[in-house]
């Protein structure tokens, strides 16, 4: 419990900075939370778009992350996967 006004006034203001810095820890997780779900979106779309949407895997800022026995499916005669 709070004894005086100016504890009041203390506790409120630590609160108060507590809440920038959670406001700015949750600002910084949702920007990097953004760009993670880009390159995933980036990686889905590589692997499983159609000819004319796959991106050049040289673009790929993760490619790193794919094994390095990882091969394309084979295409069949018609160029389709399968």
């Amino acid at each position: 419990m709070v004894a005086s006004l100016t504890e009041a006034d203390k506790v409120i203001e630590q609160q108060h900075i507590q809440v920038e810095e959670l406001t700015r820890k949750l600002h910084s997780s949702l920007l990097n939370i953004k760009m993670l779900q880009h390159q995933v979106d980036q990686l889905l779309r590589w692997v499983y778009g159609r000819r004319s949407e796959k991106m050049d895997p040289n673009q790929l800022m993760f490619d790193n992350l794919l094994p390095d026995h990882w091969q394309p499916p084979p295409k069949n005669e018609y160029g389709l996967i399968g």
